[in-house]
């Protein structure tokens, strides 16, 4: 895997959920791809509003990835190796997708899509 150099230093790796490495070293070997280029994890509370980041983003608990992708089959390799893994967020935008380990407070796992921004 490939980490952008923002989001992923030494020290925000280690903010990130043990959950969501483990799944995303798991879709990793799964989809047997050269890499999966992560351009943002762990967030600040300044840097997530410096992005206009959702102000309880599971990025803020390292509990969130976004995966770059350009084109439709990439986005459908990403998407079909993280949905058995049970991840609770996913959304689907143009130039990457979101993943994240995040429960919700109604229980129920969350499917969207957007523009990346």
């Amino acid at each position: 895997m490939i980490y952008n150099e923002l989001d992923f230093k030494v020290d925000h790796v280690s903010r990130m959920s043990q959950e969501l490495i483990s799944k995303l070293e798991t879709m990793y070997f799964n989809m047997d791809c050269e890499k999966l280029v992560i351009t943002s994890g762990w967030r600040s509370e300044e840097h997530n509003d410096e992005i206009g980041g959702h102000p309880d983003s599971p990025h803020l608990y390292g509990m969130a990835v976004d995966i770059a992708c350009s084109d439709s089959s990439t986005r459908s390799r990403i998407l079909e190796a993280a949905i058995p893994l049970g991840f609770w967020g996913i959304g689907i935008y143009d130039r990457h997708v979101h993943l994240d380990v995040k429960p919700r407070l109604d229980g129920q796992r969350k499917v969207w899509l957007g523009i990346s921004k």
